[in-house]
């Protein structure tokens, strides 16, 4: 064998790590004039999109948001109280047979397509049907990457098309408008993604309509935004009209040298914007006259609206938002989220000084941001943009409108920096470290100290670390431009010195390219570290295992009992628990209330404030009228005296007992319940006295006035009462058993009857209430987050006395000193209503659904009222022995009732939201025309080509005849 042979994969050498690594510059950094237009596109589109991809994906790994193994997750304010439940409804909807239509998963019952076109009308939503419910929070984490992407590479197509650059430069700028600080703060409400994900789009739309009359993509565009969120979309429609003014000023359209040519042009492009939008609500009205409908049953009244021309906060405050994490609460104190790079902040200046910008662009850009600027000044203004109504937490919700503009404008300036004078960075640098020292002596950090709660001032920290992010990119930048432009005088020498400057060209690139991922990944971290501070992140666990521990007993109910009812639980994760358990109950929280159905809840007993409802203050007489038959209790606090335990789940600790008096969906009543004012009674003690009597037509006071008095009221504070202490003083414990001498206190005698005692907490009580029992405390704690108007306080034996002391953390004292507190509850004379009631009430037949319920039912003579536990709602259709009628009655200002002739009846309620059919039918009209103009501007174009090639045709042939 000859040794100098060689095989040949022993003569081909493995590359170096070097070598490795200069072939990955290559791929990446490759000039964009070495590579064709399709390969330059699809390298742009794919950085563009897995850039900021990959830096959320970092970022949720970092607060340990990892999917299926993190111990943490992305469920932080709506997303954890509010998102995930609503998703689980929708794979239910899917998978389970529930209804889009209506639910009966929230506050005893409501309509559901203005819930989804509120939160779920996103088309990425229907990703968690790709999951199964074990994994639902991992849906989440996937679709809020997949968002922050798409923003990049919607972002990336707007600024390559409208402003072409190098790529380098347009992910760059891409990238950051996908981590914006709006991005990051609201990723809670997902559903406001979309409209950020469009925006470039639609303005590209916008641009093409105005200089080519190409319609097509800003009516889809502006019709999807509406959709996936009526709301936002709402703000993106004012910015249509803004974005068209600004057009006009920057560019505008001279056609001729006279000044009428582009007034003529102003006006025809006014039409044509207006009657594409008109087009676009039009196709959108499948969702916007369903969610109209939803608005009107509280949410347009729901808030607080105030109209003053008055600065609403100081000017450094707005402009400290624009530096590194320089962050804010989302509480209704906020200020706007506008943060959007500091490479923005340094370019965008050279956007103004540049020559190649022309004046009108500059005054174009100057009018857009200082209408935003006035907007996010002056509360009546900043209202507009909400509708009229000011925003429940989460201010400026069209502040991400802003930070695209402050990109694209910077993005402009940055591809001017090689022929802008250098000298406008460093000063661009001092007139921003002036203003840093400005927010530093304003104590910017001291004034808005509700964010962080550090030994040091976070805040005035973070002024002297933007001032060193301004050092270094000054810095940068001019490293880069300066290899930009040795890199153009070299460009043709195969030199040693053009290689060194090649060199230099890559090193400033890759270190800027560095810089500002860097940055604009530690502000994503820190921003979700503010918000786990400010409002607090929940874990993955305490998801997860709570649906685990519950899912068991709903489970047996369901298999025990496959008829229509309600079911409720006394443990909470949330008051949405019931929208992922699949249960029907009084439990719920959306901002799409139902004012009525909350009001009624509240005056029945059941926790109900602003627009959540909990299922506390249940007892046998309101959980029986409204039809809930099976409880799940995690500590067996129900009485068995009332209640039946039929289940005990003992690895769980879940105890599900059945209330044998609940009544069906729709009983007979007497004529008298319909003329009931609910709002003259006292207390709920007194409504429900008053709801059953009136029910069987006779006095049936269920509930009686204790015998009480008032033993004594000891008020002593130890401590000042200033701004200093807020009225409140600190304790070592607050599970002591024992009351504070700093609280205030008031103790009653009670004479027990023998009959069991429930308690009155006024609605308005806003302060924690401790109870003790004969000097010993009670389990009864009263808070303002989750106290009832009524609790259970247990049987008070005949002939004895009872001392009851209510101690109170807050002064003054709240509750008035002759409140009627205490009730004794009649049982004997409960069953005997009850036992009357259920003998007349809708039995419902199998085949149900949530839109859908049938049965039958025998009304007597003496009580010829129909009432139900539905929700009132115009839309349910009710059929009496197949025809329909005309009218349904409001009782009770909130529930739905019928009168009916004696004898038995079938019934059937059906929902039919009339909304969604007008808004389907307007839709479809839309496309239709939209199709329509489609074609028709097709056929024209297909007649002129046909023309102009017989034209030629013609000529040509012309030119071949001859003539004898």
């Amino acid at each position: 064998m000859n040794t100098n042979d060689t095989s040949p994969n022993q003569s081909l050498q493995s590359p170096t790590l070097s070598q490795q690594l200069v072939y990955i510059y290559d791929t990446i950094f490759c000039p964009d004039e070495q590579l064709d237009e399709k390969h330059r596109r699809r390298r742009l589109y794919l950085f563009a999109f897995f850039v900021p991809f990959g830096l959320m994906v970092l970022v949720y790994c970092s607060i340990g948001a990892r999917p299926l193994i993190g111990p943490s997750s992305v469920l932080v304010l709506d997303m954890n109280g509010q998102y995930v439940y609503f998703f689980e409804n929708l794979r239910n909807i899917v998978f389970g047979g529930n209804s889009l239509l209506y639910s009966w998963s929230r506050s005893l019952g409501g309509e559901f397509l203005g819930m989804y076109a509120y939160y779920l009308a996103s088309p990425l939503s229907w990703l968690v049907l790709l999951f199964p419910s074990a994994m639902i929070i991992d849906a989440l984490w996937l679709m809020l990457v997949i968002k922050t992407g798409i923003c990049g590479l919607t972002m990336s197509t707007f600024l390559k098309k409208i402003y072409p650059s190098k790529t380098l430069n347009t992910v760059l700028f891409s990238t950051l408008y996908a981590f914006c600080a709006y991005n990051l703060a609201y990723m809670s409400n997902i559903m406001w993604l979309d409209a950020v994900m469009l925006l470039p789009l639609l303005v590209r739309g916008v641009e093409r309509l105005l200089s080519d009359r190409k319609y097509i993509m800003f009516t889809s565009m502006l019709a999807l935004i509406i959709i996936s969120n009526y709301y936002i979309g709402f703000m993106v429609c004012i910015f249509v009209a803004l974005y068209f003014v600004y057009y006009h000023i920057a560019r505008g359209r001279i056609a001729g040298t006279h000044s009428e040519n582009e007034r003529n042009f102003f006006v025809k492009s006014l039409a044509r914007i207006g009657v594409f939008s008109v087009i676009a609500v039009a196709i959108s009205a499948v969702i916007i006259l369903p969610a109209y409908y939803s608005l009107q049953f509280g949410k347009v009244g729901f808030g607080n609206s105030y109209y003053k021309p008055m600065t609403l906060h100081n000017f450094l405050d707005v402009i400290s938002k624009l530096f590194f994490g320089h962050i804010d609460t989302i509480r209704p104190i906020g200020l706007p989220f506008i943060y959007s790079g500091m490479i923005t902040l340094l370019t965008i200046p050279l956007f103004f000084a540049s020559s190649k910008v022309k004046i009108r662009e500059k005054l174009g850009a100057g009018f857009i941001l200082l209408m935003f600027i006035v907007s996010m000044s002056i509360p009546a203004v900043d209202i507009l943009w909400h509708g009229g109504q000011s925003p429940n937490w989460l201010n400026y919700r069209y502040s991400f409108i802003f930070s695209f503009l402050l990109i694209v404008f910077a993005y402009r300036g940055f591809n001017c920096l090689h022929q802008t004078n250098f000298k406008a960075l460093p000063i661009t640098g001092g007139v921003l470290g002036v203003l840093l020292i400005l927010i530093r002596f304003q104590n910017y950090g001291e004034r808005h100290g509700y964010v962080w709660h550090f030994n040091f001032n976070y805040n005035i920290l973070l002024v002297y670390v933007s001032l060193f992010i301004v050092a270094v990119l000054i810095a940068l930048l001019y490293f880069y431009r300066r290899s930009l432009s040795d890199s153009e005088q070299n460009s043709d020498e195969n030199t040693v010195i053009s290689k060194l400057t090649l060199a230099k060209k890559r090193a400033s690139t890759v270190c800027l390219v560095l810089a500002v991922l860097f940055e604009a990944y530690t502000a994503g971290v820190l921003q979700n570290a503010a918000l786990a501070m400010d409002v607090g992140y929940s874990s993955r666990a305490s998801y997860v295992d709570f649906i685990h521990t519950a899912k068991p007993s709903v489970e047996y109910v369901r298999q025990r009992d496959d008829g229509f009812y309600r079911m409720e639980k006394t443990f909470y994760r949330m008051s949405n628990d019931n929208m992922a358990l699949n249960m029907h109950g009084v439990s719920g929280s959306t901002s799409t209330l139902n004012l009525k159905t909350l009001t009624f809840l509240r005056r029945m007993g059941y926790r109900a404030i602003s627009y959540i409802s909990w299922y506390y203050g249940g007892n046998p007489v309101n959980d029986s009228l409204l039809g809930i038959k099976y409880i799940i209790d995690d500590e067996r606090q129900l009485s068995s005296e009332f209640y039946n335990l039929i289940y005990k789940d003992k690895m769980n600790e879940r105890f599900v007992f059945e209330n044998p008096h609940a009544l069906s969906l729709a009983f007979a009543a007497d004529e008298n319940i319909l003329s009931m004012n609910p709002s003259i009674y006292n207390n709920s003690f007194e409504f429900m006295n008053a709801l059953l009597s009136a029910a069987v037509g006779r006095d049936s006071d269920v509930f009686s006035l204790c015998e009480m008095t008032l033993a004594d009221e000891k008020r002593e504070i130890m401590y000042p009462i200033n701004d200093d202490h807020d009225h409140e003083h600190e304790h070592t414990d607050e599970n002591s058993d024992h009351c504070c001498s700093e609280h205030y206190q008031r103790t009653y005698i009670v004479n027990g009857t023998g009959d069991f005692v429930y308690m009155y907490i006024p609605e308005y009580s806003e302060q924690n209430v401790k109870i003790f029992i004969n000097g010993v405390r009670s389990e009864l704690n009263f808070s303002p987050d989750v106290a009832s108007n009524i609790n259970a306080v247990g049987r008070f034996e005949a002939g004895e006395k009872y001392e009851i002391t209510m101690c109170v953390d807050k002064c003054p004292y709240p509750f008035d000193k002759n409140a009627d507190f205490f009730y004794t509850f009649d049982y004997a004379t409960f069953q005997t209503v009850m036992n009357e009631l259920s003998k007349n009430q809708l039995e419902i037949t199998s085949g149900f659904s949530e839109s859908r319920i049938a049965g039958r039912v025998n009304i007597p003579e003496e009580r010829p009222v129909l009432f139900t536990s539905i929700p009132y709602d115009e839309n349910w259709q009710i059929y009496v022995d197949g025809e329909k009628q005309t009218q349904s009655i409001l009782a009770v200002d909130a529930l739905t009732a019928l009168e009916l002739s004696p004898g038995e009846h079938e019934i059937m309620f059906e929902y039919r939201p009339k909304e969604l059919m007008v808004g389907a039918g307007i839709s479809l009209t839309g496309l239709a025309v939209f199709a329509g103009i489609i074609v028709l501007e097709k056929k024209k174009k297909i007649q002129k080509e046909v023309a102009n090639a017989l034209s030629k045709s013609f000529v040509y042939m012309k030119g071949k005849t001859t003539y004898p």
